[in-house]
């Protein structure tokens, strides 16, 4: 049981990242892929929290079993949308941009959250190599449309790849630019803007004709259309 005097907020142990191995000396789960929530008991109902101290309890009303646990206990968990079994991230995003009381409602309905927990919290608030998070990545080969800049500074470059056997904007990615990286591509995107996207696409940018290409690494693609989880890896340079 959790002392009444730390159930206003304890900062939760956070996952250190890491790359694939096998261990007997490790238990392995899944990535839940959801939003880490803190679930305080009291007077029989459960207060929602994430990490970052922001209220959650009135975006989930199916939650509200949790106060059931009885007084003073603190879960630590993590809040998911499954699909098929499976958590989906992109129902995940539905629920947490949802606003009003009757869309929220109705989402409870049709896009039920669930509490992955445990009935313990170590909080450390620093990320641990006890406890190791492994995102499983893919690689694709990208077209570059266009970029975004603040003056001659890159932040990031707007890309479209293959989906579905259509060449398609699929979002922008500035993780993994180094200095030099963004110093090299506004030296190469410069002489090659363009007036208008060669491919339809609704982010704001400046655009650059066709005949660039990069590979970025990415978890997944979105119901959207969109690659999730951007990361750049290098550049590749056509004609």
């Amino acid at each position: 049981m959790i002392p009444a005097a730390l159930l206003d907020f304890i900062p939760p142990m956070l996952a250190q990242p890491g790359q694939p191995f096998d261990s007997e000396e490790h238990l392995f789960e899944i990535k839940w892929d959801g939003t880490r929530a803190q679930a305080r008991i009291e007077g029989g109902r459960a207060r929602l929290t994430n990490r970052r101290r922001r209220g959650l309890t009135g975006r989930y009303p199916e939650l509200e079993f949790l106060g059931e646990y009885g007084d003073g206990f603190l879960l630590d968990g993590e809040i998911v949308v499954l699909h098929d079994g499976k958590p989906d991230f992109s129902r995940l995003l539905t629920r947490e941009q949802a606003q009003s009381t009757l869309k929220i409602a109705g989402l409870a309905k049709s896009m039920p959250a669930t509490y992955i927990g445990l009935i313990s919290c170590t909080g450390t608030g620093k990320r641990s190599g006890s406890w190791l998070k492994i995102k499983r990545t893919q690689e694709i080969q990208c077209a570059i449309l266009g970029f975004v800049a603040t003056g001659d500074t890159l932040r990031s470059l707007i890309i479209a790849a293959d989906v579905d056997g259509q060449l398609r904007c699929v979002g922008k990615v500035g993780s993994g630019i180094s200095t030099a990286m963004g110093n090299r591509l506004m030296e190469l995107l410069g002489p090659r803007r363009w007036p208008e996207p060669w491919l339809e696409c609704k982010i704001d940018g400046q655009w650059v004709g066709p005949g660039s290409y990069c590979v970025v690494a990415y978890l997944e693609l979105t119901r959207a259309g969109h690659l999730r989880a951007l990361v750049f890896r290098s550049l590749l340079v056509g004609e």
